[in-house]
């Protein structure tokens, strides 16, 4: 029998035995008994042994990927494409906690100071962050800057909805924010068609985080215009009748 079978048997094995424990020998006392004195014993001592061996392992299989290198030159791009790929991945790290922030405390600002003065906010700061970004420098600098454009970001995707209702209330929320919600997918398309054919043409994309601030700049004219719809009286008068009958 080959070794992988005999591992994947052992573990089907050892889950059953525990499923089974667990199911029908709930209380009892010879079962606490092998699993607090054998079991879980030599399960750490085997855990242990698995660590103190995984662990040279990996040191001796870097070096001697290294050592056999023909020419060190080549640890120059690979070291260089390591690094880049690695502070890509902690900029969408970054990223993605910044969206989620967005969503929990701008909720909760627009619960303060009202909807569509946290997204005016919001879109201000979108308006200097990407007016920013080609400029800095330092990894420290570019996460923050991360960090504020997709806390933003997150911001518009919860606070909007909110918004929808009470521009237009609750009865036809789901339509109303699904109509709302379709200029991000516009947005999704045409946005990196703009960026991609800036980059063709200037060989970078400082000119398109221009053009991504000025559309900022029409988002946040927009929202300084935009005021919430007055309900008619008819209207609220017959919601009030529904509210005292129901």
């Amino acid at each position: 029998m080959k070794l992988h079978t005999k591992i994947l048997l052992g573990l089907a094995l050892g889950a059953a035995a525990g499923v089974s424990a667990n199911r029908f020998l709930p209380d009892a006392a010879w079962v606490a008994w092998f699993a607090n004195n054998l079991a879980n014993p030599v399960g750490q001592v085997f855990l242990r042994m698995l660590f103190f061996v995984v662990i040279p392992l990996v040191f001796a299989s870097l070096a001697n990927g290294v050592i056999q290198l023909n020419e060190l030159s080549h640890l120059g791009p690979l070291a260089g494409r390591t690094f880049t790929l690695f502070f890509a991945n902690m900029a969408i790290a970054v990223g993605a906690v910044g969206n989620a922030s967005g969503r929990i405390f701008s909720g909760w600002l627009s619960d303060t100071i009202g909807r569509l003065q946290t997204l005016r906010l919001m879109v201000g700061v979108s308006v200097l962050a990407f007016l920013a970004l080609p400029h800095i420098s330092g990894a420290a600098m570019l996460y923050g800057m991360v960090f504020v454009v997709y806390y933003c970001y997150g911001t518009q995707l919860s606070v909007y909805a909110s918004t929808t209702g009470d521009f237009f209330g609750t009865k036809n929320l789901g339509v109303n924010y699904g109509l709302l919600f379709t200029a991000w997918g516009v947005a999704g398309i045409i946005g990196p068609i703009i960026a991609g054919r800036l980059f063709d043409i200037f060989g970078n994309y400082t000119n398109a985080f221009y053009v991504g601030s000025a559309i900022c700049v029409l988002a946040l004219g927009s929202l300084l215009m935009a005021k919430r719809p007055e309900a008619p009286a008819m209207a609220v008068m017959e919601e009030a009748g529904a509210a005292k009958a129901a």
